[in-house]
């Protein structure tokens, strides 16, 4: 590779720099056009901006929605965990006494 083939591939990924930052700020992406193909255009764009989120807004409708959702889930979670834990005492319960019936009608209990 030569000097000015990296001068291209530079020009190029500047290009892509400048249409991300387009479409975060919602502005209108010109369609990519290599300076391998021609193009000798120099684009400016904010590196410090790059590769920051949009402004985190707290208490939008998505999370709001978010947090009913895993209200419900361990909600749901803690009704099933009590269900499963008086299950296993009924169980044990039976099985205890079974046995305990089971040993008198046998004689071994």
């Amino acid at each position: 590779m030569n000097r000015r083939d990296l001068n291209f591939i530079r020009s190029d990924m500047e290009q892509t720099c400048y249409r991300y930052e387009c479409l975060k700020q919602d502005k209108k992406v010109e369609p990519f056009m290599s300076a391998f193909d021609g193009n000798m255009r120099r684009y400016s764009f904010n590196s410090g901006n790059l590769f920051k989120e949009k402004e985190y807004i707290p208490y939008s409708y998505v999370e709001k929605e978010n947090r009913v959702i895993s209200g419900l889930e361990k909600f749901g979670n803690t009704i099933k965990d009590g269900a499963c834990f008086v299950g296993n005492k009924i169980k044990d319960a039976a099985v205890g006494g079974y046995d305990y019936v089971k040993g008198k009608w046998d004689g071994t209990g």
